[in-house]
Formats: structure tokens, C-alpha cells, sequence
């Protein structure tokens, strides 16, 4: 999909990605689709469900384990502690 916009194979692309970032391309979108989920947290009144999917996971339970993976706690805790 992204490496192809790119004419190139998806290990060619992870591999210049992370010598210019440090992140395989995966952990980058994981990353920030995380820190996105965060924002809207703190700044909206949607649901975790909503979040997850305007964030690009799966579903909400894909969500909550990578979150608290990154973020140190659940969302929900993420959100009343901000």
C-alpha cells in the first residue's frame, strides 16, 4: 500500500524509513496513531470505540492494549487523569 506509492518493496521502504527516523515504518504508525488517540482523549468527548476507529485501529481492544503498551496506562485512566 505506502511502499507502492513509492515504487518500492515494503522491506526497502521500512528499511530507509528507519534510517532517516529510527522506526521501522510499523512502529512510526503505531506511534502516532497512539499519540493521536491521546489527543482526542483529553480534548473530545468521543468514545474509545469512536477514537479507535478515527485513529486507524482495528477496534478498541486493539486500542487499549497497544495504548497502555505506549502510554503506560488504558484509556480510560489516560482520560481521567488528564
Amino acid at each position: 500500500a505506502t511502499a507502492e506509492l513509492f515504487n518500492m518493496s515494503e522491506s526497502s521502504l521500512s528499511k530507509k524509513f528507519k534510517a532517516f527516523t529510527g522506526f521501522r515504518f510499523r512502529e512510526y504508525l503505531i506511534y502516532v496513531r497512539t499519540h493521536a488517540a491521546a489527543d482526542l482523549l483529553v480534548n473530545t468527548s468521543l468514545s474509545i470505540t469512536e477514537i479507535a476507529d478515527k485513529c486507524g485501529f482495528a477496534d478498541s481492544n486493539t486500542m487499549g492494549g497497544t495504548f497502555k503498551k505506549i502510554m503506560g496506562e488504558a484509556p480510560g485512566s489516560y482520560r481521567k487523569s488528564h
